[in-house]
């Protein structure tokens, strides 16, 4: 957790930051946001690994995670 913390984890609730500073954010905690946002990542990361067709794989991946994420992005 650790090494999460610092590199992973770290610089994804670093960014979540900024966002919310900017207003681009949904009003939401920060650290829960960012605790979710690293295990998603990591979890679609794995899915990839782990797929007898990758580029299918991370295809999919990568689109779910552009539609969860779209979802934390404040509009108006």
């Amino acid at each position: 957790r650790d090494i999460e913390a610092r590199y992973g984890l770290g610089l994804i609730t670093a960014a979540l930051d900024r966002a919310r500073r900017e207003g681009v954010l949904v009003p939401a905690p920060v650290p829960a946001l960012a605790q979710l946002v690293f295990s998603a990542v990591t979890e679609a990361a794995l899915m990839v690994a782990h797929a007898e067709d990758r580029a299918s794989a991370r295809a999919d991946a990568e689109q779910a995670l552009l539609t969860l994420l779209s979802g934390m992005v404040a509009v108006g």
